[in-house]
């Protein structure tokens, strides 16, 4: 059998699990003791800006919404509390529709990678205890950028660009070189 493509590299959140809605619920939990229209404009950016790691837009929220200093420890306390707010509750999120039975049927046919903007620890974690790993050859979170994973990727496996295929639910990413 020919196929069109050497590997498929999977986005996460949206597009095999439901996490979008918890993910952007946590931004605005993180934001509410400073009123309804901060959370509102923190849950706005956050879905405009899918695939994007959770760390510039904690920098974007401080010093453009709610416009206070920040630095690396209140960026990381930041993190830290969104991680208790989502991490358990991915774990569990449903597949969306129609995802898991096309990883049971072709993860053994076409080696899937996953590229995240989750910090890569909390991915893996959160994928092992989804019992989802079996399904990946490798699986990629922050710091790395997509296009660096894709790179990485690439790279590694000798891969021709034009036969690996990204799969996501937003338009961010750029074709490797």
């Amino acid at each position: 059998m020919i196929f069109r493509y050497d590997a498929i590299v999977f986005d996460f959140d949206g597009t095999l699990v439901n996490s979008n809605d918890v993910k952007a619920e946590a931004f605005g939990d993180l934001y509410k003791s400073y009123g309804k229209e901060i959370v509102n404009k923190v849950i706005s950016y956050h879905k405009e800006n899918l695939g994007i790691s959770r760390f510039p837009k904690f920098k974007y929220f401080q010093e453009h919404i709610i416009e206070e200093l920040y630095n690396d420890e209140i960026i990381d306390e930041l993190s830290i509390k969104f991680t208790c707010l989502v991490k358990e509750r991915i774990v569990h999120v449903p597949y969306i529709q129609g995802v898991q039975n096309f990883l049971d049927i072709n993860h053994s046919i076409l080696p899937f990678f996953l590229a995240s903007a989750t910090p890569d620890k909390e991915l893996k974690e959160i994928v092992s205890q989804r019992g989802m790993h079996q399904y990946f050859e490798d699986i990629y979170g922050f710091p790395l950028t997509k296009s660096q994973i894709l790179c990485r990727i690439i790279n590694k496996n000798s891969f021709t660009p034009k036969r690996v295929l990204m799969v996501g639910d937003c338009l961010l990413y750029t074709s490797p070189s």
